[in-house]
């Protein structure tokens, strides 16, 4: 019995039906969503510090994350802009569905994150309502410790982030006390970073296998393309690149590829003679 209950346990864990890339950060996450910094920077610290506990959602976590740092006008800690955000995957058993989470982490941070602190994403009849009710709204969430979204299906593996909106493919499936079987409906959402809302409508497609997915960014003229590469297959997912800005909180544009600097200087080495 205990290990029927435990191989039902596993198959419910986020990401368990399809290999994830290891991704190495400065933090560890257990299976009831304790969230530890174990080093800063790639050096490990004398003790690992607990910077969130999401242990009374009653969820399932997955240990594999991605960590990035950006930066908001407000955050929950004040004068601390810039931060780290821990984009996670998670299983609710009551509502049998999965579950996207965003983390605001900071290094300042006077104490651990709980999930009461955490707020649901934004949905869309909240982003019709008057201009007022969306900024009260947009003013709540940066105050917030970050979000969690619920998802129709299964995350195939972490989002891709690109321009401040991560790109999230779900298989689309009524069921999870199995894998599922190829071909795979896959579902790739467009996802606003510091929000959860969408970006642009879903793009559905087919996958003949459950291999990994890759990401390719191809120069068009003076945009950029995104296109979606499994095996031999190719899929084009956006013709134009967006990004997300600060303007307002649904106001996107196109990347332009002459926008980007194609050289950066790094540094200067000066020629010396006579010296060994």
């Amino acid at each position: 019995m205990i290990k029927m209950v435990l191989l039902s346990i596993w198959l419910q864990a986020p990401l368990d039906c399809f290999e994830p890339a290891v991704v190495e950060t400065d933090y560890s996450i257990s299976a009831q969503g304790v969230i530890k910094r174990e080093s800063q920077h790639g050096v490990p610290l004398p003790a690992a510090v607990v910077v969130a506990d999401l242990s009374d959602s009653g969820w399932l976590f997955s240990s594999q994350h991605t960590v990035v740092r950006t930066v908001l006008p407000v955050t929950a800690v004040s004068g601390q802009r810039h931060f780290e955000q821990l984009i996670l995957l998670a299983y609710n058993p009551d509502q049998q569905a999965e579950q996207l989470l965003a983390v605001r982490l900071f290094h300042q941070q006077p104490s651990p994150w709980y999930f009461s602190d955490l707020r649901p994403y934004l949905d869309d009849d909240t982003l019709a309502a008057d201009d007022a009710i969306i900024a009260a709204q947009w003013l709540e969430l940066q105050l917030a410790a970050g979000w969690w979204l619920p998802l129709a299906g299964r995350a195939m593996q972490l989002p891709e982030l690109y321009g401040g909106i991560l790109h999230l493919p779900v298989v689309t499936t009524s069921s999870f006390d199995d894998c599922p079987e190829p071909p795979l409906d896959l579902v790739v959402h467009f996802i606003h970073m510091h929000s959860g809302h969408s970006t642009a409508s879903s793009q559905q497609l087919t996958l003949p296998e459950p291999a990994p997915l890759q990401w390719h960014l191809k120069p068009q003229g003076e945009v950029f393309e995104l296109w979606l590469h499994q095996a031999e297959q190719f899929w084009l997912l956006q013709p134009e690149l967006q990004q997300i800005l600060p303007d307002c909180l649904d106001c996107t544009e196109t990347i332009s590829d002459t926008a980007w600097p194609k050289y950066r200087p790094l540094a200067h080495f000066w020629l010396e003679q006579g010296v060994w």
